[in-house]
């Protein structure tokens, strides 16, 4: 195998050689444009920041089939949410776009410009909801916190634009064959444009797009097969049992016995009476674990259709009219491993049957179990099947605006309108709580002795089939800008740019009665869903936001440019109309938190000294007003923790309700302090510096350095930080005792709650070069792009200093690379064009807390030595990870050409990982969130002009 820096350097000779040898390419008319990151139009060849584009050439060479493949293949793209990761983290198959590790909530997505509805309460975009099938070409600008669009743009923005103005008419058809079962995909979408604009006086332009993912289960990839790993590491042979302690038969905890004493250590009836856990499960001490992610999916079922249409009308040579909609149906079927339920409270009619006949081997003889609200199972109901939900998301995105030139000036005025639905629908392995409990207490179903396939029959008519909760997340903007010509200076004219918005933001949750569960809402309900989430609560919020914006562009000679920008907003209090107490009791509707407000500036240079070298600068400051959910979530069930210890020093009455190593429950709200102590908005500085080099028209070299630095950061606890290893926890006040949201028994609870964290700090430089050459055989075209990260650090709650994910998995669970390459070559050769591309990660250490967290007692798992300033002595390094495609594309004649290709060339597998991060998926073998499991793929499309 190939060391990094052998291809590494490999990579950067074959750029340097294409880039020597290239000739000169014919240079195009330049018209004036209004680039991503500014308000004035202008000549995109003069920007000031870094805005790198992808064309619809490039994106029909990708081969990809989504935006999301598309923008998370971008080497500044790190730290996004995934498909994989979505649907295994809780994500609802919500994938996300996150520039420089920063993350997702700092990355604004636009369309045309223009915000669309978020997927909850912050400003986060669904990717999902974006139609590949319309876009014309992307701009991402790497620089942050816009003037434009918003000082929340603190990593950078993401601008996807779409066709328009265009008679043109296109049909696109492909189909992804992988070369292993599973996975497969296929993507149809057809545009077309009518009208003029110069002689018609109005275009319309239709686009429409469905596309299909098959699912990709973890059993069929030997990578992924299993959670019981076992590995070599440092010359020793590992074993890492990542299972489940909720296994089928089920295990039993916490038995009050007759004698006022309480048996907390996990046991399996079943076991103590066969001798023996089933054939596909693992033996630990007296229970059984389940090897729950031999069942899971690497990647779920999807289908997208969308639609997108586009008008303008020329009313006159100063007044056009223009209007947008974009519509699209984005919908994901996991499969989940059966349903898991911890701290179900057993039946008294099963402890004779099920307990008392093994207490003496458990070392308490002449001692029986005794009926109350404390024995527990741990169960898992194979024979109700994989859990499935279906994930609806319906996106309407809506404009209406005009153009304007009024007298020197340029303006627009418009209004949007942008709603993200979203739908769960239980489909499949959950099951109703009420029947449940009549099937137990009837005899007829015994979850502590019936191995797998003996309830089938019983379970079947239990299952849920509806849906289970249901999400708006809408916003109305109201826009006003302009821009004009002040004068004229040494270097052209000087621009002026000034703008307001107003937005309305509104996000509204509805969980059914069963998700609900048995609350303050509902308290004499007694259904529940086993195997899934419960205790939710109705949310419905929204709030006001303000911004005023100019910009000024004084061009002091031909060379030397400065852009100064300055933005003042304002986002109200927020107005929670379904407020609760922290017992989960209505109260009267409220306003929470408080106003946020600030101004915000960006300082830039551009000197170019002669026609070939340009050199640009940048420096501002960003502000993010907490989300909505910050302050008015209701404290509600959050799921579960990891794998954990119980910390020893909590209070008694809590620490009486600890269990050994296990997943505890999770609750979860926001902070509605008022005044001083409400949360505070994040603050950001940010800052370029960068230069292109273009000796010729067929040359261009660039680099920018950029930073990020954060401060009054918005982040919860993790429970890795507040279960540590040495088991002392320095937040015993976020441990507390609730009813568990299904069977209603008093549990331990883990609270996450947003706090300000402290500052963050992120460093890095983006490079590319770009090069054309004709050759014997035709005109080879290579671009090389990389992001080389320096920085990558952050505070985190109770531990001192500053802590680092850079080219390990770090304490938020994350992995940021220290640098990703992508390489592409062209050859252009008569009707035939060649694409290979390479893509490129590095190496990291492994998620070593896996070796430390396992339970001492459990002779299945590990102990870790720890050196005196308590870092783990064993880890592990995960191999680099690269990728090759290749596409040859026919052209039959100008209307017609067929496109085939590879991807993943040489079938290269996910490399090894432990992993057990919650964020990182159900799946085991590989990180889903750096890699993709389908491997080789091959694919055959056709374009159609007309």
């Amino acid at each position: 195998m190939f060391k990094t820096t052998t291809i590494t350097g490999a990579i950067l000779a074959l750029a340097a050689t294409t880039a020597v040898a290239q000739e000169v390419q014919d240079t195009q008319k330049l018209e004036r444009i209004e680039v991503t990151g500014s308000s004035i139009k202008r000549i995109a060849g003069e920007a000031a920041l870094p805005v790198q584009t992808i064309s619809s050439a490039e994106i029909a060479k990708s081969g990809v089939t989504s935006v999301t493949d598309l923008i998370q293949n971008l080497p500044a793209m790190q730290g996004f949410t995934t498909s994989s990761m979505s649907v295994n983290g809780g994500g609802a198959g919500a994938t996300t776009a996150s520039l420089h590790d920063v993350g997702a909530s700092y990355t604004l997505v636009l369309l045309n410009g223009r915000r669309l509805a978020p997927l909850n309460t912050g400003s986060t975009v669904n990717l999902n909801a974006i139609p590949l099938s319309a876009i014309e070409r992307v701009e991402v600008l790497t620089d942050g916190a816009s003037a434009l669009y918003g000082s929340d743009a603190i990593a950078g923005v993401v601008n996807f634009i779409t066709k328009k103005d265009s008679t043109n008419g296109e049909f696109n058809v492909s189909a992804y064959k992988p070369q292993h079962p599973g996975g497969g995909s296929s993507t149809m979408s057809i545009s077309k444009g009518f009208g003029d604009l110069e002689k018609d006086k109005f275009n319309i332009l239709f686009a429409a797009g469905f596309d299909n993912q098959q699912a990709l289960f973890a059993s069929q990839r030997d990578f992924s097969k299993t959670g019981n790993l076992t590995f070599m590491d440092q010359g020793q042979l590992q074993n890492i049992p990542l299972l489940s302690s909720n296994s089928v038969p089920a295990n039993v905890s916490n038995v009050l016995l007759s004698d006022g004493s309480q048996y907390k250590k996990k046991f399996n009836p079943h076991l103590l009476a066969s001798g023996s856990c089933p054939a596909d499960q693992v033996k630990s001490g007296n229970y059984c674990k389940y090897d729950y992610s031999a069942t899971v999916e690497d990647l779920p079922a999807s289908t997208r259709a969308s639609l997108f249409t586009s008008g303008r009308l020329v009313v006159s040579d100063k007044v056009s009219l223009f209007t947008e909609l974009a519509l699209s149906n984005f919908q994901n079927r996991p499969v989940y491993a059966a349903p898991a339920q911890q701290n179900y409270l057993i039946p008294a009619s099963l402890l004779a049957a099920d307990i008392n006949p093994y207490l003496a081997q458990l070392g308490h003889p002449g001692v029986t179990a005794v009926a109350g609200n404390s024995t527990l199972m741990n169960m898992r109901l194979f024979d109700a099947g994989g859990r499935t939900d279906v994930y609806t998301t319906n996106t309407l995105h809506f404009v209406a605006g005009v153009d304007a030139t009024l007298g020197n000036w340029d303006t627009t005025a418009t209004y949007t309108h942008s709603v993200n639905k979203f739908s769960d629908k239980a489909d499949g392995g959950y099951v109703d709580k009420i029947g449940f409990d009549q099937l137990v207490s009837s005899g007829a179903w015994d979850p502590l002795m019936s191995v797998k396939g003996a309830g089938v029959n019983s379970l079947r008519p239990l299952v849920l089939h509806q849906v289970i909760d249901q999400s708006e997340s809408s916003i109305d903007v109201v826009s006003v800008r302009g821009s004009t010509s002040l004068g004229k200076l040494p270097g052209g004219d000087i621009g002026l740019g000034i703008g307001a918005d107003y937005t309305l933001q509104k996000y509204k949750d509805n969980p059914s009665a069963i998700l609900q569960g048995q609350n303050a809402l509902q308290p004499n309900y007694a259904d529940a869903i086993v195997g899934g989430g419960g205790g939710a609560l109705p949310f419905d919020s929204s709030r006001n936001a303000f911004g005023l914006f100019t910009e000024l562009v004084l061009p002091v000679t031909k060379s030397l440019e400065f852009t100064g920008s300055a933005r003042y907003d304002s986002y109200t209090a927020i107005k929670n109309n379904d407020n609760f107490d922290t017992n989960g009791n209505p109260v009267a509707a409220a306003t929470q938190g408080k106003t946020n407000s600030s101004a915000t500036y960006k300082l830039s240079l551009r000197f170019q000294p002669t026609k070939d070298l340009l050199f640009r600068a940048s420096v501002g400051t960003g502000f993010k007003a907490p989300s909505m959910a910050n302050v008015t979530s209701p404290l509600q069930s959050g799921g579960v923790t990891g794998m954990h210890a119980c910390p020893t020093n909590l209070p008694a009455a809590v620490e009486a309700y600890c269990q050994g190593t296990m997943e505890y429950n999770i609750l979860a709200g926001g902070n509605p302090q008022t005044g001083a102590a409400a949360l505070k908005p994040e603050k950001s500085q940010q800052a370029t510096l960068g230069f292109r080099f273009e000796p010729t028209d067929s040359i261009s070299v660039g680099a920018d350095f950029w930073l990020v630095r954060l401060k009054d950061q918005i982040n919860t606890v993790t429970d890795n930080t507040a279960f540590p290893a040495n088991g002392i926890t320095a937040y015993p006040q976020l441990f507390t005792v609730a009813p568990d949201p299904v069977s209603h028994a008093p549990v331990l609870n883990f609270l996450s709650l947003p706090i300000n964290t402290g500052k963050a700090n992120y460093q890095g430089i983006d490079f590319d070069a770009t090069g054309r050459m004709n050759t014997p055989v035709g005109r080879l075209t290579t671009h090389f792009a990389g992001t080389y990260m320096l920085k990558a650090d952050y505070q985190s709650p109770g531990v001192p200093g500053y802590q680092t994910s850079m080219s390990q998995v770090g304490p938020d669970g994350q992995v940021t690379f220290r640098y990703q390459l992508r390489l592409s070559a062209t050859l252009d050769t008569g009707a035939f064009s060649n694409t290979a591309t390479l893509n490129f990660k590095p190496g990291y250490m492994d998620d070593t807390t896996d070796y430390c967290r396992a339970d001492p007692a459990d002779p299945t798992g590990n102990t870790c030595l720890m050196t005196a300033d308590g870092k783990y002595q064993i880890g592990r390094h995960v191999g680099s990870y690269m990728l090759v495609d290749w596409q040859t594309k026919y052209a039959l004649n100008k209307s017609v050409s067929i496109t085939g290709g590879i991807k993943n060339l040489f079938d290269r597998k996910p490399p090894f990982s432990v992993v057990d991060q919650l964020n990182a998926g159900n799946a085991r073998g590989f990180d889903g969130r750096y890699t993709d499991p389908i491997g080789r793929q091959f694919y055959l499309g056709a374009n159609v002009k007309f």
